[in-house]
């Protein structure tokens, strides 16, 4: 099950996930009921981002800030 959270996470975002082994068929199939959750662990990320730079700048560099972060993490 943590197996194919990660896969999940490795697929769509470019945080390093370092897993033992390949990935079978049903690991790679399998990893897409958590889609959901790693795009939650994306949002969260981004909203923090937006959040935290809305203290320090205005209402358009934190949007672009918040953009490039999304950028860096997804590709």
């Amino acid at each position: 099950m943590i197996r194919r959270f990660m896969l999940a996470l490795q697929f769509l975002t470019r945080i390093p996930v370092r897993l033992k082994g390949s990935a079978g068929g049903k690991d790679l199939t399998g990893s897409a009921a958590f889609y959901p959750l790693a795009g939650l662990i994306i949002g969260a990320i981004l909203t923090l981002t937006y959040a935290v730079s809305l203290l320090f700048f205005t209402n358009y560099i934190s949007a672009a800030l918040t953009f490039a972060v999304y950028v860096i993490i997804t590709g």
